[in-house]
């Protein structure tokens, strides 16, 4: 993405004007980088949790969506790594 910047040796999404910061789904899963990991060729998916952003950076986007999740009734609230659920 044009935005991408790098503050310090983190980089970062500028999206309207704000910084968000990036992670690579890499990371997220608990897998190493890949070495020819470009960042400028990644794509962002931005995603909203609560009133911060994070710019996941993924090497293809196959299909654009806004979901709004909401959060489960108390009796399914205890249900392990559940946290809420959408209708698509």
């Amino acid at each position: 993405p044009e935005q991408l910047e790098r503050v310090g040796r983190k980089p970062v999404l500028r999206l309207a004007g704000k910084i968000v910061p990036t992670m690579h789904l890499a990371e997220v899963v608990g897998q190493q980088l890949p070495p020819d990991a470009n960042l400028t060729r990644l794509k962002a998916v931005v995603l909203h949790i609560g009133d911060q952003r994070l710019a996941l950076m993924v090497d293809a986007v196959i299909e654009a969506r806004e979901v709004v999740v909401k959060n489960l009734a108390p009796m399914l609230g205890r249900v392990h790594a559940v946290t809420g659920a959408t209708i698509m």
